[in-house]
């Protein structure tokens, strides 16, 4: 877990580049190469690892749209050597992350490469899109039946079986600024299936300036011809660096914020459930007489009315972090937290609580 997060926190630096208001031709052909190689090399390293997987992906053609670059891939598909999984119709990709320096060839630095980016940007933006992303026909019966099988309750799987059969969208997107010598980022995830059911993500942190010297002793450069990432150094060579270096880079990143959206609608399904859970916890609560254990099962209970109060089941998470690197974060867990709030309602207590139980062995009575 460890090593996932800091390696999403890198490559966020990885993604090309920043530009003008006026993007040549020139450079828009240079980024879809760019953009297209990486793919088939993505596509080619999947392929190598999981043969029995094909794959069939259109390059991308892309176009200007003032600062920004659009890049679309249509009639993406995945199969097995028995059918196809899903499909995929359009594939779109969006960024104004786009270097435009024509005086300058080869290697530069990442510091360099964002100083060029960010004298003509105040923010980076990079959206990546999979639109009308549906299983297929083999797929969906294959979810059918698992269900039918593992599920007993019919309810709960006719509910999966359904949403195995909704088309979905799937959206990515990185925000980048700068300011007091750090890199401010913002990832988001949604997954969504333009009706009522939506699960998303977002995370808000920084880096600092350090992390380009980092970078530097790994040999990763920008390559201003290809408009692509480069590892000077060999794949091997780079894992063992960044293996030795991995502290480091958690030193120097900060997590701010952190964002779950989560909506379901379930018909009711798990309502004999949500019953029985509520009901454990109230017999829970009756034997206690620990005052703050008591605490704990009633903002337990108040908060699965909440979220189960409709059909539509809905969850907001927000996790506010202490202002310190990742390293410590890591290690301190729960205490790194400075606030959470879900639904709405401050939940802050409630990691205290269970801290503060769960050391003299009373989270149950």
């Amino acid at each position: 877990m460890k090593k996932n997060l800091a390696l999403l926190g890198v490559l966020a630096l990885f993604l090309a580049a920043c530009s003008s208001n006026d993007l040549s031709d020139e450079i828009v052909k240079k980024y879809e190469k760019s953009l297209n190689d990486s793919a088939q090399k993505t596509i080619q390293e999947q392929m190598n690892a999981f043969p029995n997987l094909k794959v069939d992906f259109k390059n991308f053609t892309c176009k200007a749209d003032g600062a920004f670059i659009e890049c679309q891939s249509s009639n993406f598909s995945l199969s097995n050597k028995e059918s196809k999984l899903f499909d995929i119709q359009n594939i779109k990709f969006r960024s104004n992350e786009i270097y435009t320096e024509n005086n300058t060839s080869g290697l530069i630095s990442y510091k360099d490469y964002y100083t060029h980016l960010f004298a003509k940007h105040d923010k980076l933006e990079a959206n990546l899109v999979f639109e009308s992303l549906k299983l297929s026909d083999e797929s969906i019966k294959a979810v059918e039946n698992a269900s039918k099988q593992l599920i007993n309750d019919e309810k709960i799987s006719k509910l999966i079986q359904d949403l195995s059969k909704d088309t979905y969208n799937f959206t990515y997107t990185l925000l980048t600024t700068k300011n007091d010598k750090k890199l401010n980022y913002t990832f988001s995830y949604k997954l969504d299936n333009n009706k009522e059911n939506v699960i998303s993500t977002n995370l808000e942190g920084n880096f600092k300036e350090e992390i380009f010297t980092l970078l530097d002793h790994l040999n990763v450069k920008f390559d201003t011809n290809q408009l692509a990432f480069n590892l000077a150094n060999s794949s091997k060579e780079f894992e063992e660096g960044f293996n030795n270096n991995f502290e480091e880079f958690l030193k120097q990143s900060t997590f701010k914020e952190f964002k779950f959206n989560f909506n379901l609608q379930t018909n009711n399904a798990f309502s004999p459930y949500i019953n029985m859970a509520k009901a454990s916890l109230e017999a829970l609560q009756n034997q206690s007489a620990n005052e703050e254990q008591n605490l704990l099962y009633s903002q337990v209970l108040e908060l699965i009315n909440d979220i189960s109060k409709d059909p539509l089941y809905k969850l907001n998470l927000v996790l506010g972090f202490k202002d310190m690197p990742v390293s410590d974060f890591i290690n301190l867990k729960e205490e790194s937290v400075a606030n959470i709030t879900i639904n709405g309602k401050d939940f802050s207590t409630i990691l205290k609580t269970i801290n503060q139980l769960s050391q003299i062995g009373e989270i149950y009575p």
